[in-house]
């Protein structure tokens, strides 16, 4: 048994790892692969937004509440919130462009019988 059948027919592959394993497998067909380079972009800006999103979630404290004096029930604290918010919803939704994707790469893969 090589690997290749055990990557297929394993029942602990998980879908992520599916997925991400078609990142590899660059389509001959140029539409294809334009769409594989795409959720790639998509995927590395999404994980960009991710870590965007958790420094100014660990950073906004000391870097703009703690010197302005601003606590809970003050309106100035909405704007670090409006910045998580933004970053936090980037994330999800690049990530979530990167796998439809994959996934329709996937599905324009197949051979129809």
């Amino acid at each position: 048994m090589n690997l290749r059948y055990w990557e297929l027919h394993s029942e602990y592959n998980c879908a992520v790892y599916s997925y991400l394993a078609a990142f590899n497998n660059f389509a001959e067909d140029p539409q294809k692969y334009a769409m594989q380079r795409q959720a790639w972009i998509s995927f590395g800006f999404g994980i960009l937004a991710l870590l965007l999103y958790l420094v100014i979630n660990f950073g906004v404290y000391s870097a703009f509440y703690a010197p302005l004096d601003i606590w809970s029930g003050d309106l100035r604290r909405l704007i670090g919130d409006f910045l998580l918010l933004i970053f936090y919803g980037i994330f999800f939704s690049l990530l979530t462009r990167a796998f439809v994707l994959l996934g329709m790469v996937e599905y324009f893969g197949k051979t129809r019988k």
